[in-house]
């Protein structure tokens, strides 16, 4: 089993390292009372801590119901507040299980399967769950770790502003036009960021963008977004044709981001372009994750189209 406390690094960032250390100690002092209550039969179950807030266990039972059962109350039992100097803290924790000999023949290759199962019982089912390792899960977990390893790469080359470089990450942008119906005229047009990898093909948006907002790649790559139509605008106006306003899908991460207005008045700036042929599109739920960074960087997004 591979043991991961939800959420644990808010504790940290808010609260330092004094208060997360104690807290461990506490989460850990709670696994231990309930395996003691469950490891009726000696040396039956084995608890170890794996990282900072990761720890696993071993049980030596091969029935899936008494997993199951066993699991269940575990979670049950450390779901709960942890009062830290005189302050409270509810955490829960998730669980990913492997089986051996069924699932690895190694102990370093069951607990990193272990690992991929954790992944998936945070995605599927969210904090306080857990899940098993099946084939499709490894299957899709390796190939998620594929991707993010080559988003990390190619949103190196694109910081580095090498122009080579940037054309071999395989990303592109397609522009969809938008007509009104009465003038059958075009009144704006989207640009749809696409991503062609030589070794995975074609890669939907919505496999990747969601994997770049989960690691905060999606800064570099939503900069790299804005110029690019910047320069395509710019490309245009030199060929004489007139050009709308260029819609941008815009990030709950980019909003946050507190240098998002810098980046963008830069690039505004730098490339001499009209502000009002840019447009963001922004959804609620951008705007409610953080309220108040958001609201102060849309109003700099309107402060650069006056």
């Amino acid at each position: 089993m591979y043991i991961d406390i939800d959420h644990f690094s808010r504790i940290t960032n808010k609260e330092g390292f004094i208060v997360s250390d104690k807290f461990l100690e506490e989460f850990a002092t709670a696994l231990n009372i309930y395996i003691e209550e469950q490891n009726q039969e000696k040396e039956k179950i084995f608890l170890a801590r794996l990282g900072n807030d990761e720890f696993g266990i071993i049980i030596k039972d091969q029935n899936i119901d008494n997993i199951i059962e066993f699991t269940e109350k575990l979670l049950a039992s450390i779901k709960r507040s942890y009062k830290i100097q005189e302050k409270e803290y509810f955490l829960s924790a998730t669980i990913g299980i492997a089986i051996f000999p069924d699932n690895a023949k190694t102990p370093d290759e069951l607990l990193r399967l272990a690992e991929i199962a954790l992944k998936r019982a945070k995605e599927e089912k969210g904090d306080g769950s857990f899940a098993f390792l099946t084939k499709e899960t490894e299957k899709e977990i390796l190939e998620r770790v594929q991707i993010e390893t080559m988003l990390q790469a190619n949103m190196f080359y694109i910081q580095s502003k090498e122009k080579t470089k940037i054309i071999k990450t395989g990303f592109y942008l397609e522009y969809q036009p938008i007509y009104d119906l009465k003038t059958n005229q075009i009144v704006s047009i989207e640009a749809l960021i696409r991503w062609k990898n030589p070794n995975l093909g074609l890669i939907p948006p919505s496999r990747f963008i969601p994997l770049a907002e989960d690691n905060r790649l999606i800064i570099p790559l939503g900069n790299f977004i804005i110029e690019e139509v910047i320069k395509q605008i710019i490309s245009w106006q030199e060929k004489e044709l007139n050009p709308v306003p260029i819609g941008i899908n815009i990030s709950y991460i980019q909003l946050q981001e507190k240098s998002f207005i810098k980046n963008l008045k830069y690039l505004i700036d730098e490339y001499k372009i009209d502000p009002s042929l840019l447009e963001f599109e922004i959804t609620e739920n951008a705007i409610l994750k953080e309220e108040e960074l958001s609201k102060k960087n849309i109003t700099g997004i309107k402060r650069n189209e006056n």
